[in-house]
C-alpha cells in the first residue's frame, strides 16, 4: 500500500430529474431516469458523450492505466489454444496467436497444422468475431457464425476446408445457434430467429425457430421443423443420432426445466415428446442405438445420467447408466464405445473419471493440474479423448487421455505468461450467515507474501444461471498480485457448485441469499486480516454486475470501491429490453406477479439509492451493441448514484461503442477494457504498481 497523488475528477454531467411514477401491486415506485432508458435519443446520447468523457479524462490521468494497457497487450498477445474437437479424422481447434485481435479456427490432420478460417483478415481492428461453428461429420465443411462488433447476431456460413472457399450458403439472424449436421453432410439442421419485420419489434429477439437446410438451396425457403405456436422466449437445442436417423430438440424456457422431443428424419411423423417440462429439470445428451442418454438433474441434485429407450421412454422404463454421487455434481459424459467418460466438479474444481459402459467406475484420472475442463471430443478408434484443461494462472491447453493407458499428455501447448509457482491459491471455507452453510472461497497472493496484513484486496462473485465459478484463466490478475495484492473469488449461491439446490437457493425470491453470501466472504477476508473496508474492492459482470450493484445499495460501508460490468440494475423493468423475458424464471417478474414484485423491489439496486448516502467509489461499464444486458441499466444507475451519494468518491461511467457483451472482443479492445478496471482498483485501493510485473 502506498499514498497516490490526488486524481482531480470533474464534477459529473447534469442529470436532470425527469420522473415517471407507476403504481404496481398498490405501490407507488419512482423511476426519475426513465428518459436514459433511450440511449438512442440524440440527447442521451450526448449525456452518455459527456460521461464517457469525464471517465477517459480520469482514466488518462492514471498513469498507472496507460502502463497497465502495455501489459496487458503483450500477456494476451501470446499463444493461446482451446477447443478441441476431434470430427472426420481432423483435430479442429481455436487459436489466438502473437498479433491476432481474434481467435482462428484451425485443423491438424497427419501431422500438418493450418489455418482454415481467419477472422482477423476480414476486419483490421478485430471487430468480426467467430461466435460459433459446427464441422460436418467428414470434417471436409464448417458452419460457422460470424458477427460484427460484439453483438453476437451471427450471421451463418459454410466453409469449405480443403480449399478454404465459403460456399454461397448464408443465413442471417443465427446468434447463439445450435447446429445438427445430416450424417451424409448435405444439409443441416439449424436454429435462427425471424427476420426482421416478420414478428413485432419488441419480439425480434425471441422465436428462435428450428430449420431446415440443404445445401447449395436458397435459406429463405428452408421449412421451419420445430417452435411454431411455442413460448416465443424458449430456446432449443438440436442434435442428431449417431446414425443420423432420429432428431432430437431440447426445449428450455429457463435453466431449471427441458421438454425434449424427437422425430425420425426420414418420416412426416409429429414430433414424439419423451421428456414433459412437469418434471422441472434439464435434460441434454446424444442418441445411440434408439436409446437417449441423457444427463439430467431429475430426482439427481448433482445429476446423474440415464437411458431413455425411444420406443418405450417413458419414465418407467428409464435406466440408470451413472449414478447421483456425494462428492461430485457431474456435467457431462461422453459415451465412447464401450467407455463412458464423466466430467464433474467437487468444491468448484473439475474431475474426470473412467467408466464401464454398464456404470462401474473404472478409474479416476490423474489431471496435471486442478482447474476447469471443457471442449470434451472422444476419438473412438484411438481409443481416448481431447480435452481443454486450464486455471486461474495456466492458460488452457489442449490434452489427450489414453483410456488403456489412462494417461494424459498435452498435445498442444498455450504461452505462459508467468509461473503458476509464483502465486498461492487457497480454497478456505466460510460459513453463510443465512443458514451456516460453508461456502467456498478461493484466495490468491504472490507466494512469497504474508497476505495477512491489510492488502489491497479485490473481490470476484457472480451467483446466477447454474453455473459454477471453477478456476478459468485470469492473466490480468497478474499484475495486480505480483504488486502485492490480493484477488479472491467467492462461490456464492445461484451457481450450481455444489448442483441444482446451490442454483435455486439463490435465485428468484431468495436471491437475497447469495447477497448474503458475497457480505460474509467480504467480512471474512476483513475479520482475518486479509485487508479492511478502506482496501477492499468488489467486482462482478452481468449478473455478476447485478451483485456488485446490490452490494453498493445495500452495503456501502463494507469496501472501498466496486467496479460493475454490464449489469441489470432496474429489477422491475429489465424483462422488458433485449433478450432478457427469457430470465424471468431466474428473477421473477414485477410487473405481472405481486410476490415477485415484493423481493425484486426490495433489492433492486435502482431502486434502492438513497440520497445523502456515502456511497463507494464505482466504475460502471457498458456497451452500445450488448445484446443481452441494455446498456440503460448501467446509464440509470450511474446517474442515480451520481445524484444521491454524499461522499467525495467518485461514480465514473462509460459505454462502449462498437462492443457487446464481451462474447468477441478485441485482443486491444479487452486490454484497455481490463486496464481501466485494475487501475481503478490501484487508484482506489491506494496499490502501487510494481514496474517489474
Amino acid at each position: 500500500m502506498t499514498d497516490w497523488p490526488e486524481i482531480e475528477v470533474p464534477e459529473a454531467p447534469d442529470s436532470p430529474r425527469r420522473p415517471v411514477v407507476d403504481m404496481m401491486h398498490g405501490t407507488e415506485v419512482s423511476d426519475p431516469y426513465r428518459h436514459l432508458e433511450d440511449v438512442d435519443n440524440p440527447q442521451v446520447r450526448q449525456w452518455i458523450e459527456e460521461q464517457n468523457a469525464r471517465t477517459d479524462e480520469v482514466f488518462n490521468s492514471l498513469k498507472v492505466n496507460e502502463r497497465l494497457n502495455e501489459k496487458y497487450l503483450d500477456m494476451l498477445s501470446s499463444r493461446e489454444v482451446d477447443t478441441p474437437r476431434f470430427i472426420g479424422n481432423r483435430l479442429f481447434f481455436t487459436e489466438k496467436r502473437p498479433g491476432d485481435e481474434q481467435p482462428v479456427l484451425r485443423i491438424l490432420k497427419d501431422g500438418e497444422t493450418r489455418t482454415i478460417l481467419d477472422p482477423n483478415e476480414k476486419d483490421e481492428d478485430g471487430l468480426i468475431s467467430l461466435d460459433w461453428w459446427y464441422p460436418s461429420p467428414d470434417g471436409k465443411l464448417v458452419a460457422f457464425g460470424y458477427s460484427q462488433g460484439g453483438d453476437e447476431q451471427s450471421t451463418l456460413y459454410v466453409l469449405d476446408v480443403e480449399n478454404k472457399k465459403i460456399k454461397r450458403d448464408k443465413i442471417s439472424r443465427t446468434p447463439r445457434c445450435s447446429l445438427a449436421w445430416l450424417k451424409d453432410s448435405s444439409g443441416f439442421y439449424y436454429t435462427r430467429l425471424p427476420e426482421k419485420g416478420s414478428v413485432p419489434a419488441q419480439e425480434e429477439h425471441y422465436h428462435r425457430h428450428v430449420f431446415y437446410h440443404q445445401l447449395g438451396t436458397d435459406p429463405k425457403e428452408d421449412p421451419k421443423i420445430f417452435g411454431e405456436g411455442r413460448c416465443m422466449w424458449e430456446t432449443t437445442a438440436v442434435s442428431l443420432s449417431d446414425d443420423g436417423e432420429y432428431l432430437m430438440v431440447c426445449a428450455n424456457r429457463a435453466v431449471t426445466d427441458t421438454e425434449v422431443f424427437i422425430k425420425k428424419i426420414d418420416e412426416d411423423d409429429e414430433f414424439t415428446k419423451i421428456i414433459e417440462r412437469d418434471k422441472d429439470a434439464r435434460f441434454f445428451g446424444p442418441i445411440i442405438d434408439e436409446t437417449a442418454h441423457l444427463m439430467t438433474n431429475y430426482g439427481a441434485n448433482n445429476w446423474r445420467m440415464v437411458a431413455v429407450d425411444l420406443n418405450c421412454p417413458e419414465e418407467d422404463n428409464w435406466s440408470e447408466v451413472i449414478s447421483e454421487r456425494d462428492d461430485v455434481v457431474w456435467s457431462d459424459v461422453k459415451v465412447i464405445g464401450d467407455k463412458l467418460l464423466a466430467v464433474g466438479h467437487t468444491d468448484a474444481v473439475d474431475r474426470m473419471f473412467l467408466y464401464e459402459k454398464g456404470g462401474e467406475e473404472i478409474a479416476e484420472i490423474d489431471l496435471p493440474f486442478g482447474g476447469t475442463i471443457s471442449s470434451v471430443s472422444p476419438d473412438k478408434e484411438a481409443g481416448g479423448a481431447y480435452f481443454s484443461l486450464q486455471s486461474f494462472f495456466r492458460p488452457p491447453g489442449i490434452y489427450w487421455l489414453d483410456f488403456e493407458k489412462r494417461s494424459v499428455e498435452p498435445i498442444m501447448q498455450s504461452d505462459e505468461v508467468a509461473d503458476p509457482d509464483e502465486f498461492c491459491i487457497r480454497q478456505i471455507f466460510y460459513r453463510s450467515p443465512v443458514d451456516g452453510i460453508a461456502v467456498p472461497m478461493f484466495i490468491m497472493h504472490r507466494s512469497d507474501i504474508d497476505p495477512r496484513q491489510i492488502r489491497p484486496t479485490v473481490l470476484l462473485g457472480y451467483g446466477g444461471y447454474s453455473k459454477p465459478m471453477t478456476p478459468s484463466y485470469t492473466p490480468t490478475a497478474i499484475p495486480w498480485l505480483r504488486s502485492g495484492g490480493i484477488y479472491a473469488l467467492a462461490n456464492i449461491r445461484g451457481g450450481s457448485e455444489y448442483g441444482e439446490s446451490w442454483h435455486r437457493e439463490g435465485i428468484r425470491d431468495k436471491r437475497q441469499e447469495a447477497y448474503y453470501d458475497f457480505f460474509a466472504a467480504m467480512q471474512y477476508l476483513i475479520d482475518k486480516g486479509y485487508t479492511d473496508e478502506k482496501h477492499l474492492g468488489v467486482t462482478g459482470r452481468s449478473n455478476g454486475g447485478l451483485l456488485t450493484a446490490a452490494v453498493i445499495t445495500q452495503r456501502p460501508d463494507l469496501f472501498k470501491a466496486a467496479a460493475c460490468g454490464v449489469p441489470l440494475t432496474d429489477m422491475l423493468r429489465y424483462h422488458r429490453f433485449l433478450i432478457a423475458s427469457t430470465w424471468m424464471p431466474e428473477y421473477g417478474n414485477a410487473e405481472e406477479d405481486p410476490e415477485a414484485f415484493e423481493w425484486l423491489y426490495e433489492y433492486s439496486p435502482y431502486h434502492n439509492v438513497e440520497d445523502g448516502t456515502r456511497y463507494p467509489a464505482m466504475y460502471i461499464y457498458a456497451a452500445y451493441d450488448d445484446m443481452r444486458v441494455h446498456p440503460l441499466h448501467a446509464c440509470k444507475m450511474a446517474a442515480r448514484l451520481q445524484t444521491a451519494t454524499a461522499s467525495d468518491e467518485p461514480i465514473l461511467l462509460h459505454i462502449q461503442s462498437d462492443a457487446g457483451h464481451g462474447i468477441g472482443k478485441p485482443t486491444s479492445q479487452f486490454a484497455e477494457e481490463q486496464a481501466c478496471i485494475w487501475s481503478f482498483f490501484f487508484w482506489k485501493l491506494r496499490l502501487r504498481l510494481d514496474d517489474e510485473c
